[in-house]
């Protein structure tokens, strides 16, 4: 994935940004840079960022958006065993806003920039044990094509 070079000049319009209570995360997607660089960054500059650079834990909204969220899991999202070690949930696609709100519960957003005539992509990601449990226990009900996959990851998060 590439991502935007950048330079030390943004620093103090990011340090505003991130003073007036605005996430590493949304700024990095808004600069189309990773996450991870852009919170080490500032770090080293010495800006106070606390935790809020990370993504929060995860909320649940209510029965029929459980029901939504599951459709999308199934259709268009994946459940994954990273490196043989950690359970996340993913999902991509070219619609920024679904991701958006996605995101707004929780997990992280990334921005995947494509060469025309190509669409920018973008994944919404789930992947703090805690945060894969409480999706998939509130999605369960709903899940088709993947509900038994999900019943197997909260088992194993169990044990």
């Amino acid at each position: 994935m590439a991502y935007a070079k950048w330079s030390n000049d943004l620093l103090p319009a990011i340090q505003s940004r991130v003073s007036s209570g605005e996430t590493v995360s949304s700024i990095a997607a808004d600069l189309n840079v990773h996450k991870s660089a852009l919170y080490k960054r500032l770090k080293r500059k010495g800006v106070e960022l606390g935790r809020q650079g990370w993504s929060s834990t995860l909320t649940l909204p209510d029965q029929t958006d459980r029901a939504y969220i599951a459709g999308i899991i199934d259709g268009e999202g994946s459940i994954m065993l990273a490196k043989g070690k950690w359970w996340h949930v993913k999902v991509g696609m070219t619609d920024r806003p679904v991701i958006e709100w996605l995101a707004s519960h929780g997990g992280t957003f990334q921005v995947q920039p494509r060469r025309p005539p190509r669409k920018e992509a973008y994944t919404w990601t789930v992947a703090r044990n805690r945060d894969v449990q409480t999706l998939l226990l509130g999605v369960l009900p709903y899940l088709h094509v993947k509900q038994a996959l999900a019943e197997r990851v909260l088992h194993e998060l169990a044990t």
